[in-house]
C-alpha cells in the first residue's frame, strides 16, 4: 500500500473543506479559489532543490569566525579571562 504524502493529505483536507455541507455557493467558490491558489503556490508537492555550495559555505563560515574572534579579542580582559576557549565561544 502506498502512503499518502503530506501534500496529498493537505489536498484531501482542502477537498473536505470545499465539500462541507451547509455552506453557501459563494463560500464554496471562495474555497475552490483557495485550493487553486494553494496548488499554484505548492505545485504538486515537490520542493525546489537548490544547489548547495559546500566550498562557499565553508569559506563564509571561516570568514565569520575570524571576524568574530577579532571582535571578541577586544573584550575587556576580565571577560576574556572567563572564556575558556574563544574558538568555542565564537561558535
Amino acid at each position: 500500500m502506498r502512503s499518502v504524502s503530506r501534500y496529498g493529505r493537505r489536498l484531501k483536507k482542502i477537498e473536505e473543506y470545499i465539500n462541507e455541507p451547509n455552506i453557501t455557493d459563494e463560500e464554496r467558490k471562495r474555497r475552490i479559489e483557495f485550493k487553486k491558489i494553494h496548488e499554484q503556490l505548492h505545485g504538486n508537492g515537490n520542493r525546489t532543490v537548490y544547489d548547495f555550495d559546500e566550498k562557499l559555505c565553508a569559506e563564509q563560515f571561516e570568514e565569520r569566525n575570524r571576524w568574530l574572534t577579532s571582535v571578541y579579542h577586544q573584550f575587556p580582559q576580565e571577560i576574556l579571562d572567563k572564556i575558556a576557549d574563544i574558538r568555542v565561544f565564537v561558535l
